[in-house]
């Protein structure tokens, strides 16, 4: 194999696929890049055994072939070159060897055979919408995925998928959130899968790269979802579960309703976080007829209190939260104004965006 190629657009396709390389593994070669040359084009593979990432880049290729080359020194290679320089890699009796204007390298190579890939089936179903669609649905819920919960089936985003909509929904078992946006030439069948929680944050970071009117094909396969973002294929592997029924988790005919400005609520519950320190971030919430109050206490007996109007004009009624899962909340919300539905300091609250019906967060209270 012989290509010649930018280290800028090289750079550019590597960055996409180096977050599943492995750092340490027991399986040495998952911390390799598979580098394929073909038609004027490269090929780059990286793999975690979990999440397949594909990435192509145009080169100028003098020879076909393939290798599999150290991921992280490569991309290491790269980043400490000009972006405005040329590199070439020409492939060699079991090395690599990297040119780049009066800095040479050699790097030890392994063959294509010796590389490990998702085993891809068939197509089940698959639909089309836009990167900012995709990064929305993924903003306004990942924050509410478990992360180690025994109920691995948590730890993922739910995605369910029929009659031009797609929802979104995440928990871990204290607070909830759901998300629903709506795209156009989905079938009437109804797919639903449980994506890993690393591979959303692979996703969200491949999605934030990408302009936002690019369009992502979304392939739902066998225990597998493919997603097809411009020069990027992403391969992960789905939970194997069914997901908890969510819809009994939102409460219902909750009693008070309070309107809030969310800016003044976020900005309040940041400077409560300045005494409330400890692992949970209690603030208790103290609702009055126009007015809403914050007081966060710790374990010194230091505190902090903090009073704004709110639309509300209901009886008096305190109750808790977690400061940080409703910081959480106000950040996914688009909305200048939100809503809290409640009944009392025992049951769960609803979240959303002002007149917004396509969120819908629930937060579940704490006691103090």
């Amino acid at each position: 194999m012989y290509i010649e190629i930018s280290v800028e657009r090289l750079l550019t396709a590597l960055g996409y696929a180096i977050g599943v390389i492995e750092k340490r593994s027991t399986l040495p070669i998952l911390g390799y890049f598979l580098v394929r040359a073909t038609d004027e084009r490269l090929e780059i593979v990286s793999t975690d055994l979990e999440i397949e990432i594909e990435t192509f880049a145009n080169a100028t290729i003098d020879d076909e072939g393939a290798c599999v080359i150290p991921g992280r020194k490569l991309f290491d290679i790269c980043r400490s070159l000009p972006k405005e320089s040329q590199l070439k890699i020409r492939t060699e009796d079991g090395k690599a060897g990297i040119t780049a204007g009066r800095s040479r390298f050699s790097l030890l190579t392994f063959t294509e055979q010796d590389y490990p890939r998702l085993g891809l089936t068939g197509i089940r179903d698959e639909m089309e919408l836009d990167v900012e669609t995709l990064r929305l649905l993924i903003d306004k819920t990942s924050f509410s995925m478990a992360q180690q919960d025994v109920r691995y089936y948590l730890n993922g985003l739910f995605v369910a998928c029929a009659n031009d909509k797609i929802i979104g929904v995440t928990t871990d078992g204290h607070r909830l959130s759901k998300a629903e946006v709506t795209v156009e030439g989905t079938n009437g069948n109804e797919t639903e899968v449980i994506i890993p929680g690393k591979a959303v944050q692979e996703l969200k970071r491949i999605l934030s790269g990408s302009d936002r009117e690019t369009r992502v094909s979304l392939a739902f396969r066998e225990g597998l979802v493919s997603l097809t973002i411009g020069n990027i294929v992403f391969h992960t592997k789905l939970i194997d579960a069914k997901y908890p029924d969510y819809e009994r988790v939102i409460p219902q005919n909750l009693t008070r309703r309070a309107i809030v400005d969310k800016e003044l609520l976020r900005s309040a519950l940041v400077r409560m976080s300045a005494i409330s320190y400890d692992k949970y971030r209690g603030v208790e919430f103290i609702f009055d007829e126009g007015t809403l109050r914050l007081v966060s206490k710790n374990s010194e007996q230091e505190i902090a209190e903090e009073d704004f109007d709110v639309a509300y004009d209901g009886d008096k009624m305190s109750v808790a939260f977690n400061s940080s899962y409703v910081v959480d909340v106000l950040s996914a919300i688009t909305s200048e104004t939100i809503e809290v539905n409640f009944t009392d300091g025992n049951t769960s609250s609803i979240w959303r965006g002002e007149d917004s019906e396509a969120e819908t967060y629930v937060i579940m209270p704490m006691r103090l």
